[in-house]
């Protein structure tokens, strides 16, 4: 919960100080933000639990032998939040050497 919730909300409202605004605007600007960064973060997710290297999938099985390839969770939840980690952490690095 801190690290994907209460760390980017208190972030992104420090970021958006501005003396004209009020404290509910900056708090609005912060759960846009946050929010987002949510929804970053499922879509990486899902892409960690779909991407599979390596394994091949025959094009003449059926449909359903495909799905529970697709879907085999054992051990996917693992790699799926390394996945996101290690995509949050690189565009992390790359917005520092930029700046």
């Amino acid at each position: 919960f801190c690290a994907f919730v209460l760390i980017p909300f208190a972030y992104f409202h420090y970021e958006a100080y501005d003396p004209d605004k009020s404290g509910g605007a900056r708090c609005w600007d912060g759960i846009k933000f946050t929010l987002g960064f949510l929804v970053c973060v499922i879509i990486l997710l899902v892409i960690g639990l779909v991407l599979k290297p390596g394994v091949k999938v025959n094009i003449h099985d059926n449909a359903t032998t495909w799905v529970d390839i697709l879907f085999d969770t054992t051990n996917r939840g693992e790699s799926a939040i390394s996945f996101t980690i290690a995509c949050l952490t690189i565009l992390g690095y790359l917005a520092w050497i930029s700046y």
